[in-house]
């Protein structure tokens, strides 16, 4: 009765040896299987973490060209607004030379109107003025011709007192 209870204790520690033979093989495929997905899972958060830090490094870049395209898109605003400050600076300048030249155009269509007028009147004076000397050359002809008149006159005048004294000599002479 004691070698059978031996016999089992025997066969029941044999397969207690072997449930823990067997455990223990399970723990190591386990334990490796575990260290395996860890490892993959090492690699595959290796991997996430390059891909974060490429993504972050885009963003950095990303985040710096939309800074400056903000810093350009404000300097082309300020550009803009100084253009347009030049531009609207300028239109007033031209519209300050179009008034000028109308003025100026505006005078010398009055002064044109001026001129021909002086003309007009100049034209006139001539005329007067030759009509004058028409006169004036009238005029001298026919005191020319009085003048010739008188001197002949005055000369039958004094030839008539002449003649008068000699005939008053003769009849003095007769008389006494």
């Amino acid at each position: 009765d004691m070698s059978l209870s031996l016999e089992t204790q025997t066969s029941k520690a044999e397969a207690l040896k072997q449930e823990k033979l067997a455990m223990e093989e399970a723990t190591r495929d386990h334990r490796l299987s575990s260290d395996k997905a860890i490892s993959e899972l090492r690699c595959l958060l290796q991997e996430e973490r390059d891909r974060s830090e490429i993504a972050n490094s885009k963003l950095v870049k990303e985040q710096g060209a939309h800074r400056q395209l903000s810093a350009e898109l404000t300097e082309s605003k300020e550009t803009i607004a100084e253009l347009q400050a030049i531009s609207n600076q300028a239109n007033e300048r031209m519209k300050s030379l179009e008034d000028k030249c109308q003025y100026l155009i505006t005078d010398c269509e009055n002064k044109d109107s001026t001129i021909i007028k002086l003309e007009d009147d100049l034209a006139k004076i001539h005329e007067s003025k030759s009509l004058l000397e028409h006169e004036l050359e009238t005029l001298k002809s026919e005191m020319e011709s009085e003048r010739n008149n008188f001197l002949v006159n005055c000369q039958k005048n004094d030839e008539s007192m002449k003649q008068l004294e000699d005939d008053l000599a003769k009849s003095h002479g007769s008389n006494s």
